[in-house]
């Protein structure tokens, strides 16, 4: 499983995001659900070693 650390966008940014994409010349668009900020892609990844990456990061929200 491919596994990565990301930050969820408000909706207000994501809709921004979602409209500004209607003017990049090459690529695709990227739904609005998929939209985030990327901290870090950890790769490919087993389930155990997701289900540890998710427990340490969830224990630094507040």
């Amino acid at each position: 499983m491919r596994v990565f650390v990301a930050i969820d966008l408000p909706d207000e940014i994501r809709g921004e995001l979602e409209r500004l994409q209607e003017y990049l010349p090459v690529g695709r668009a990227v739904p609005s659900d998929n939209l985030h900020l990327t901290l870090s892609f950890l790769g490919d990844q087993s389930e155990v070693a997701c289900e540890d990456a998710h427990g340490r990061v969830s224990g630094l929200c507040p």
